[in-house]
């Protein structure tokens, strides 16, 4: 092979989709074009899906890897010895069809194509392409807070929860924000010696905490934080505060959320008879 010569294949930029329904199907655009100046002898194809997807097409000519742990996307890996010559395209053996599960919300689909028979592809811009899928879906997220007693001087747990009521799952699956974060602003009269890993003091004397999700909230997560918190001086229903908003801001609402009103709960230390 001289210098620029070989084959370069490359699969078309789909356009993303919004507002797909959960329980239908989508049809991906798929072909595979070689324009470099020399034949493929086969290729391989790479195909992933996130949570929210369902691959339905089943080709003899792959295998689905193991999953990853921590890792929502699900990938096939697929080999064709079909040959490709320069200015060809070829499609795959049937449509690729999608199913868009009850979960999805924010999902995605990649596809990535390279020549076979240890060929170097001469150029890796159009290998690869992310196909975005936005459903119309909701996921109920919910905070709940907690009430605890303890006399001064002394520590006490003090535990909330977030989390996910679905349908939906939620994962930024571009931009890699996270899912959710949960601030918690500790009680008049008391102070944190005893933080989970997870959260972060944001101000000025750790009087208020940043508490992080995992990178997906699956469907029926439950996040538990539990604070040491140190009873400096009773303060009849101390109370702090849980909030739950996006990455973005706290005073932006959960597009996807259609019950704002439990992203917020509190954390009550020495409550009223």
């Amino acid at each position: 092979m001289t210098l620029g010569s070989g084959p370069d294949l490359g699969v078309p930029a789909p356009q993303d989709v919004t507002h797909a329904t959960p329980g239908t199907t989508l049809t991906a655009p798929f072909a595979v074009t070689n324009t470099g100046n020399e034949t493929a002898h086969g290729f391989t194809v790479r195909m992933s899906t996130s949570y929210g997807l369902d691959l339905l097409t089943q080709f003899p000519q792959c295998a689905a890897k193991d999953p990853v742990d921590g890792w929502y996307m699900k990938e096939v890996d697929c080999t064709f010895d079909t040959d490709v010559a320069p200015g060809a395209t070829v499609q795959l053996p049937g449509q690729v069809r999608l199913a868009v599960n009850k979960a999805a919300l924010y999902d995605r689909f990649d596809i990535e194509v390279e020549p076979g028979g240890g060929a170097t592809d001469l150029s890796g811009a159009d290998n690869y392409r992310a196909w975005s899928v936005q459903a119309d879906n909701t996921a109920d997220f919910r905070v709940r807070g907690t009430e605890v007693r303890a006399a001064a001087g002394t520590t006490v747990d003090a535990t909330f929860r977030f989390v996910n009521r679905g349908p939906a799952w939620v994962a930024h699956v571009f931009s890699g924000d996270a899912p959710a974060l949960v601030d918690f602003t500790v009680p008049e009269g008391t102070t944190a010696v005893g933080v989970p890993d997870l959260c972060q003091p944001q101000s000025a004397g750790a009087a208020r905490y940043t508490c992080y999700l995992p990178s997906a909230a699956y469907p029926g997560l439950k996040a538990d934080y539990t604070f040491k918190l140190r009873v400096d001086r009773v303060v009849p229903n101390a109370t702090g505060t849980v909030v739950a908003h996006p990455e973005r801001g706290a005073s932006t609402p959960f597009e996807f959320d259609p019950k704002a009103g439990n992203n917020t709960a509190r954390v009550v230390v020495n409550p009223s008879a």
